[in-house]
């Protein structure tokens, strides 16, 4: 059985802000080898990821499915290593599986 963990994400820097799209959330990043290194961490752990728009365009629900909660860890355990990319959104764990 999958693992999954689901966050709200809002923008912090401007909460009043709807946006049309989740991608629309994420802001052009230059450090293209900070997203592959956020990327490579999640293979062979992140099944599957699904993004959610809230009705208000306010925030967006993120959804990642893991194999298994040791999956997760391990992804957790290396991502919290890495530079954050968007430290304009804040990350809400919603679920406690």
């Amino acid at each position: 059985m999958a693992y999954v963990v689901e966050w709200l994400v809002k923008d912090n820097t401007n909460p009043d802000k709807i946006y049309v799209d989740v991608a629309d959330f994420f802001k052009d990043s230059e450090d293209d080898e900070l997203i592959k290194q956020h990327l490579d961490i999640e293979e062979n752990r992140v099944l599957r990821k699904v993004d959610t728009l809230a009705e208000d365009g306010k925030s967006f629900r993120h959804f990642k499915h893991f194999e298994n909660e040791a999956h997760y860890t391990d992804w957790l355990e290396k991502k919290d290593k890495l530079p954050i990319i968007d430290e304009h959104l804040d990350y809400l764990r919603i679920n406690k599986n």
